[in-house]
């Protein structure tokens, strides 16, 4: 029988893996430092996770009752799937995290999808599509690939005037978006994910939490095991909210090569190139051959994601260190060129 994970390993080799929005700009000999305490490994984690609720708790400045720690977002989007009642509907956009509707199916809740602009604010068109039955509504801030934030105030409104619950996922806040953990930290019904893949470069570690209300997230610890991460992951994690400050220096790197990239690409003919406030750079023919040009590049060595916005495809690509965007910008020239004869 074959290994079900060897698919996936397989699929992470390559040249230039631009289609899982790895962060390659962080330097994390700050968080290596004396990390093996035989502790972490001799022990159950009780210590080192509560010392990392309690450091987030502090940097977000809410109550340590406030923070759901889980194995990674996908965890607690399933927690959160669990938590609704039974006929409940969850409301996505349909450019939201594919996995919150493989969670909300498992959990046997139904599911419906709201097209919205990919360049406004999706939460206004959102509201207008509830329905006694909505259990939830899921907006992505900022949105991935087109890096839309949702407005605050709009949050604030939500929260006022509805008993619905919001979730609000910002695993790529740290790129330029405002944070509505503000208002969750102050209302009954709104949950922000966080998690440390992004950012800090930490995917391996799976190292997610939720800022919720106390009284949604004593709901959702209660459906956790004991210990929903391990001690080592906690401690890297708790490093990295101590270190975050330099870890968001390494961010100015990227930025200055993702404004390159995006300068480089609408240089060249044929491009239509969009950039948001999130670590990708995001492109298309002009002459409708965007599946074909996702295909030249894969046959170089170039794996990017296609993905479709309103039904509109865009090839999504991570931003890569600078000398290696120089080599994946002649390889995009060329296979543009050729699609443009």
């Amino acid at each position: 029988m074959s290994n079900p994970y060897a698919a996936t390993a397989q699929q992470n080799v390559g040249p230039y893996r631009l289609d899982r929005g790895l962060n390659r700009h962080v330097d994390h000999t700050p968080l290596l430092r004396e990390l093996l305490d035989p502790s972490l490994l001799a022990d159950y984690p009780s210590r080192p996770i509560a010392e990392l609720v309690d450091a987030l708790a502090q940097y977000h400045d809410v109550l340590p009752e406030q923070i759901v720690v889980g194995a990674g977002c996908q965890e607690l989007i399933q927690l959160i799937m669990a938590n609704l009642e039974t006929q409940q509907e969850v409301l996505l956009t349909t450019a939201t995290y594919d996995f919150y509707e493989v969670a909300a199916r498992t959990c046997g809740r139904m599911v419906k999808k709201v097209t919205t602009d990919p360049l406004v604010s999706p939460l206004f068109a959102m509201t207008g599509a509830l329905e006694p039955t909505t259990g939830a509504v899921i907006v992505d801030s900022p949105s991935n690939p087109m890096g839309v934030s949702v407005r605050l105030h709009e949050v604030e409104h939500f929260a006022r005037t509805s008993d619905t619950l919001l979730v609000v996922d910002e695993e790529y806040v740290e790129y330029g978006a405002k944070s509505c953990i503000g208002v969750a930290k102050t209302t009954d019904t709104v949950v922000v994910l966080r998690s440390f893949s992004k950012w800090a470069g930490l995917p391996g570690v799976r190292v997610g939490y939720a800022v919720a209300p106390r009284r949604i997230a004593g709901r959702l610890r209660a459906m956790q095991a004991e210990f929903p991460i391990s001690g080592m992951s906690a401690e890297l994690a708790k490093r990295a909210i101590t270190h975050k400050t330099a870890l968001l220096n390494d961010m100015g790197t990227m930025h200055s090569d993702k404004q390159w990239l995006v300068d480089t690409l609408s240089a060249v003919p044929g491009l239509i190139v969009h950039s948001g406030s999130v670590p990708f750079v995001v492109f298309r023919h002009s002459g409708g051959d965007t599946e074909e040009l996702h295909v030249r590049l894969r046959e170089q060595g170039i794996y990017t994601k296609l993905v479709s916005v309103n039904d509109v495809a865009w090839i999504r690509m991570t931003v890569a260190l600078h000398e290696d965007n120089k080599q994946i910008v002649q390889h995009i020239r060329s296979a543009a060129h050729g699609l443009s004869r």
